[in-house]
């Protein structure tokens, strides 16, 4: 048997990344899907994922930063709140100024806790637990 893990860096504030930033990378994207997605929508694609995964009767980890260029994580309380109860794991993805500094990454942690309500065991950065 093998196992596979499956995660989500949400790596964007909610209204998504600049729309120079999806230009740049327009290449990535299905063109179709491209051609009839707004560019600040085509990032915002949890639901989505939910939704897949659902049919496929798996679940996944999604990682979330505390903090995003000009947003927070407190945008996306709906959505950790919705992947809560339907049984996805949430996961602190830090900052990368973070990566050599434990207490900012204390604090980031506790940051997402105070949104998730439990304890939050998964890092991004190493998976390894706080």
């Amino acid at each position: 048997m093998q196992n596979i893990f499956l995660s989500h860096d949400v790596d964007w504030r909610r209204q998504g990344p600049p729309v120079e930033h999806v230009l740049e990378r327009k290449d990535r994207f299905d063109a179709e899907m491209f051609a009839n997605t707004k560019p600040e929508d085509l990032y915002r694609n949890i639901p989505k994922y939910m939704e897949l995964e659902e049919k496929f009767g798996i679940r996944s980890t999604f990682f979330f930063r505390t903090l995003y260029e000009n947003g927070n994580v407190e945008d996306y309380e709906d959505d950790i709140q919705t992947l809560q109860q339907g049984n996805w794991e949430i996961g602190l993805h830090t900052d990368p100024q973070s990566v050599n500094n434990i207490e900012k990454i204390r604090q980031e942690k506790e940051k997402l806790e105070s949104l998730t309500k439990k304890t939050n065991y998964w890092e991004q950065s190493s998976l390894s637990k706080l």
